[in-house]
């Protein structure tokens, strides 16, 4: 992820990765915390911020890196402009003076948070990783965080992200070596377990997977080795923050790798032709079809033909 400035410079910002097939993605809140900078008297539950993006600097995803090399440049089509970010907003913060100040109050918990992508017509296709909301890890287990290293908050050409880029993702194996279901004090109250690895800055908003390649947790912070002792690191805890399914509303979430959608499939064999994000797209692509063919909303497997006819709760 970065931040794009209106005079064009761009700025490295994190991680984030893509959950349902549509758009949406998970990240860690502090990477695109900077969405909220003009608009911190805001923060409240239920509160959308929105910004023109042409007027004021936003966060960008870069998708489908593999296209750029070969090319000059980064194809336009390759940025998608960050079109909402939801977060789950805590207590308020003990500031008896907020009110007076004109400040909302109200403070970010968990450091997760949810984003919406504007595609391109153009863009290129991404994956896709299935999401766990209910795996909680034991101490002792492994689990493999992957990310971007080093990417800094500082000015960055085309050339030199495309250049970086070459390198590709960073995966790092690590044992988890404690659980902290109210986080870690004051300072850091996001559920995390901690663990015994070497997550570099700009992994932050990155998936922690477990052993079944499923996404229980995503990259938070970190602690550098020093002195011969192991570098540590903090993921939030999915299965920890009760509202995180909220921030991915496609995603069947007591079914990982599936998500909700109007499936349309012909009503004798039951195959699957297509899955679309809202009814007016099913219906356009039934009426593509010939008859014997309906509509119904329903949990289908992201890549997959399997799929089960339903309402989700």
């Amino acid at each position: 992820m970065f931040q794009r400035d209106v005079d064009g410079s761009i700025r490295g910002a994190g991680t984030a990765f893509h959950v349902d097939g549509w758009g949406r993605l998970l990240t860690a809140d502090h990477v695109v915390d900077c969405v909220r900078a003009r608009h911190l008297r805001q923060i409240k539950p239920d509160a959308r911020i929105s910004a023109d993006i042409t007027k004021s600097p936003h966060s960008t995803v870069l998708l489908g890196y593999g296209v750029v090399f070969g090319t000059v440049g980064i194809p336009e089509p390759c940025w998608a402009p960050i079109q909402c970010v939801d977060a789950i907003v805590a207590q308020k913060r003990a500031n008896p003076l907020s009110e007076l100040q004109g400040d909302a109050g109200f403070q970010i918990g968990p450091d997760i948070a949810g984003v919406s992508i504007l595609l391109d017509a153009d863009a290129p296709s991404f994956h896709t990783v299935a999401v766990n909301f209910g795996y909680r890890p034991n101490v002792g287990e492994m689990v493999f965080a992957v990310g971007y290293p080093e990417l800094h908050f500082e000015a960055m050409s085309a050339d030199e992200i495309a250049r970086y880029l070459r390198e590709g993702m960073f995966g790092v194996y690590g044992t988890v070596t404690d659980l902290f279901p109210d986080g870690r004090g004051a300072a850091h109250p996001s559920p995390v377990f901690e663990v015994e690895a070497d997550w570099p800055s700009g992994m932050s908003g990155g998936p922690v997977f477990n052993r079944f390649g499923e996404v229980i947790g995503i990259v938070s912070s970190s602690w550098e080795p020093s002195d011969g002792a192991p570098g540590l690191g903090y993921a939030t805890c999915l299965a920890m923050v009760p509202e995180a399914p909220q921030l991915a509303p496609t995603l069947d979430d007591t079914n990982p790798g599936r998500r909700w959608g109007f499936c349309v499939y012909n009503s004798e064999t039951f195959q699957l032709a297509d899955v679309a994000s809202s009814q007016g797209h099913a219906e356009a692509l039934l009426a593509q079809l010939p008859p014997g063919h309906l509509v119904r909303r329903g949990s289908h497997l992201m890549g997959g033909y399997d799929f089960m006819t339903g309402d989700a709760e």
